[in-house]
């Protein structure tokens, strides 16, 4: 009885010890949150982050509670964070480093913007398209196809 609670006492210790090496990753995340002027989330905010040195780009989203987080990214710096919404525009934040482990928080508060949308215009032609004849054409009646065997 002694071994079984001992052997239970020391796979205890490894399970823990390996769920604690696993969190322990070489990636780094962003986090934040989008609000307006008066302080309330805006939902479905687009937030996108690139790496300026390596390209390395990716975007999210953002949820009911105005939050979002993108995981896994890789080390390095410098890191941009747009975030766009229609009426507000789109603001950038630059020069964040990603170190191991890092969970960096970056909040925006976005401002309503005047957009001008263009004028569309749409021209309909009144002519029914036809399509030309091509090749030799011979009209049948009614009287042809009687006397057709």
């Amino acid at each position: 009885m002694h071994t079984i609670t001992r052997s239970i006492a020391i796979l205890a210790i490894l399970l823990s010890t390996c769920s604690i090496a696993n969190a322990q990753g070489t990636q780094a995340m962003i986090a934040g949150t989008i609000t307006d002027e008066t302080g309330e989330a805006v939902i479905g905010a687009t937030v996108r982050v690139k790496n300026e040195s390596t390209g390395f780009s990716t975007g999210t989203v953002t949820n009911l509670n105005g939050e979002y987080s993108i995981k896994q990214l890789p080390l390095g710096s410098p890191y941009s964070v747009w975030v766009s919404y229609i009426g507000f525009g789109e603001q950038r934040k630059t020069g964040y480093a990603l170190n191991q482990g890092d969970m960096l928080k970056v909040d925006f508060q976005l401002t309503i913007e005047a957009q001008q949308i263009q004028a569309v215009e749409v021209v309909a032609n009144s002519l029914k398209n036809t399509t030309p004849d091509i090749g030799a054409a011979t009209s049948v009646g009614s009287r042809d196809t009687a006397e057709a065997p």
